[in-house]
C-alpha cells in the first residue's frame, strides 16, 4: 500500500515547501515587560497562546526589577 505524501514535515536538505503563512485578518499580539528603571521589552507578532504563555511565565518566576508586564492586541 503506498503511503500519503507528507506535505508537513520540512525537508532539511532544501525542499522548497514554504510553512503557510498567517492570512492578514489573524489578529497578532505583543508581550511587554516595563522594568523599575522605565526600560521597556515588547515581543510583537505573537499568537494569543504565545502572548498568555509568556504571562503566565513571567508571573510564575516574576524578577525583583519588573514594574509592569502583560500582554496586547497589536494595533
Amino acid at each position: 500500500m503506498k503511503q500519503p505524501e507528507d506535505t508537513h514535515t520540512l525537508d532539511l536538505l532544501g525542499s522548497t515547501h514554504q510553512p503557510p503563512t498567517p492570512s492578514k485578518d489573524v489578529e497578532r499580539y505583543a508581550f511587554y515587560i516595563t522594568t523599575t528603571s522605565g526600560e521597556v521589552v515588547e515581543w510583537r507578532g505573537l499568537t494569543l497562546r504565545q502572548a498568555r504563555v509568556m504571562q503566565s511565565t513571567t508571573n510564575k518566576h516574576l524578577p525583583p526589577n519588573i514594574e509592569n508586564y502583560g500582554w496586547e492586541v497589536q494595533g
